[in-house]
């Protein structure tokens, strides 16, 4: 395990641990979900129930393929500003997740890193502006991926609103046992708004390390330790397990 990598899983770990203790229903949205829940809402402006989506959304979002992988075209190329976005978005949304790409069969490509996409968008643009912003993100993709994209954010923005009838912003849980029922009626939610595979694609990777985590926590017996303090260890215990599960893995590639 080089230097390197372990920066990258402490950078992980801590936000899952501290995502337990804020609320494991904000989960996979973390700062950026934050930000979208706690900005202000104009005068008068009503939450659309996410109802409203249309139900063909989630089935025309394909599920991805194992082996599907991007297409190189000349079209890849980053595409210029869409005129009359208001840019200072670009460079955070940049640097969080990766650009919308599309497999070989012309289908939007569905994992954690498009997932991240979306949050920061969702986050970050200005709900006047995003439908512009969008289209510049989805510029460069075949018409079905950018349809499926666009589908995929408003059903993404609308889920983040009702998100907040499961998990209340700021209710952290008081004992492993309610961590996990938050974890698990996030998960109901996603499958009931995105669809299984679509909701596993996009969250699932985090959703085991939170379930991991949670285990983890469990085997802390002391009464003393509160729930921060639990986590902390479980993000430690964690660490070592992947760090040995990695190690294990590397010789059997060698060979």
């Amino acid at each position: 395990m080089t230097t390197n990598a372990n920066a990258g899983m402490r950078s992980r770990v801590p936000r899952m641990s501290t995502l337990i203790l804020t609320g494991l229903g904000v989960l996979a949205g973390g700062l950026a979900v934050a930000l979208y829940l706690h900005r202000e809402q104009p005068a008068g402006e009503t939450v659309t129930p996410f109802s409203a989506a249309p139900a063909s959304a989630a089935q025309r979002i394909a599920t991805p393929e194992p082996d599907a992988r991007p297409q190189p075209s000349a079209a890849s190329s980053i595409p210029q500003p869409v005129p009359g976005v208001d840019g200072s978005w670009r460079e955070a949304v940049a640097n969080t997740g990766e650009r919308f790409m599309a497999d070989a069969q012309g289908r939007l490509v569905l994992n954690e890193k498009t997932r991240q996409r979306i949050e920061a968008l969702v986050a970050l643009v200005e709900p006047d502006q995003l439908p512009l912003a969008i289209a510049e993100e989805t510029r460069h993709l075949p018409p079905e991926a950018a349809q499926q994209a666009r589908d995929l954010v408003e059903r993404f923005r609308l889920y983040l609103e009702e998100q907040i009838a499961v998990v209340p912003p700021g209710h952290a849980p008081a004992h492993e046992d309610e961590a996990l029922a938050q974890l698990e009626a996030m998960e109901r939610l996603r499958i009931a708004r995105f669809g299984a595979a679509t909701a596993k694609a996009l969250f699932g990777a985090e959703t085991e390390v939170a379930r991991e985590l949670i285990e983890l926590m469990r085997l802390e017996k002391d009464p003393k330790l509160s729930m921060e303090q639990k986590a902390e260890r479980a993000q430690a215990r964690y660490l070592q397990l992947r760090q040995a599960r990695e190690s294990a893995q590397t010789p059997a590639a060698g060979r």
